[in-house]
């Protein structure tokens, strides 16, 4: 079975959303032989209370198995402990999603070391939003930079048994936590990037290459078809940069953010 943990219902005020609704996010999710999804609202980000969302959510993904709604919780607003029970006991949410950089907290403020508590004492996962979409495509109006990650190492060792998701993150982000950590590290995070790596690249259409034609005058046999060929252009006329090796501590990915198609 093949999960999709960060998919989207609702809108996002600065672009248009495709599949912002349960019957054409499942349709798209098909396409691509994803089986189920974990499933946020996107309206909850801008809302001031952001609690007013996750019963809309639930009921709306009640109606289709393959959904799982996750609720999101500001940890600053009154009476969020009340709201994450209620998530929890009455609505039936498993998990739950902070956004620290749009509801503006940071991981080491004390209200956030509270939110992961109450969290574990609910047998929640926790997810964590970077960042909602790449800098370079924010309103010039509402430039939200991507959360600051020091502090998580030392409150995932707090709360052992606590799952803790990062979500939209580049692995800019995610080198400088793992590097003093040592090899160990290197080798978690290697195996954490290939899985998401994996799920993004599920997530984007695929092509079919054309097979050769059998009127086709070429000779397969002739030395100019086995010559390696030196030009790097595609046949669109772009050119594509030569593969190099990463070092280890580069990592793979650092180039370029490796994003869902799903993603707003």
């Amino acid at each position: 079975m093949i999960v999709d943990a960060n998919a989207n219902l609702g809108n996002w005020p600065f672009r248009r959303t495709s599949y912002n609704d349960p019957k054409r996010l499942l349709e798209r999710l098909a396409r691509v032989d994803i089986d189920r999804a974990w499933v946020v609202s996107l309206d909850a980000v801008m809302y001031k209370n952001v609690h007013a969302a996750n019963a809309p959510l639930a009921e709306m993904a009640a109606e289709y198995p393959a959904l799982m709604p996750v609720a999101t919780i500001n940890p600053t607003f009154p009476a969020w402990e009340r709201d994450l029970v209620e998530c929890k006991e009455s609505l039936g949410y498993r998990g739950v999603r902070a956004y620290p950089n749009y509801h503006q907290y940071e991981l080491g403020d004390p209200a956030f070391d509270d939110f992961l508590a109450v969290a574990d004492d609910l047998d929640m996962f926790v997810e964590i939003a970077v960042r909602m979409t790449d800098e370079r495509h924010h309103h010039p109006l509402c430039m939200v930079p991507p959360v600051e990650l020091a502090a998580l190492p030392d409150l995932a060792a707090k709360y052992p048994r606590l799952p803790i998701m990062l979500i939209n993150a580049k692995n800019t982000d995610l080198v400088p936590l793992i590097e003093p950590r040592g090899p160990a590290a290197w080798s978690s995070w290697a195996a954490a990037w290939a899985w998401s790596t994996s799920c993004s690249a599920l997530t984007r259409p695929t092509t079919t290459r054309r097979a050769p034609s059998s009127k086709s005058p070429a000779n397969a046999s002739s030395p100019r078809r086995n010559k390696k060929p030196s030009s790097t252009a595609t046949r669109a006329g772009c050119s594509r940069p030569q593969a190099r090796r990463l070092s280890p501590k580069e990592g793979p990915g650092t180039q370029q953010e490796h994003r869902s198609s799903l993603a707003p």
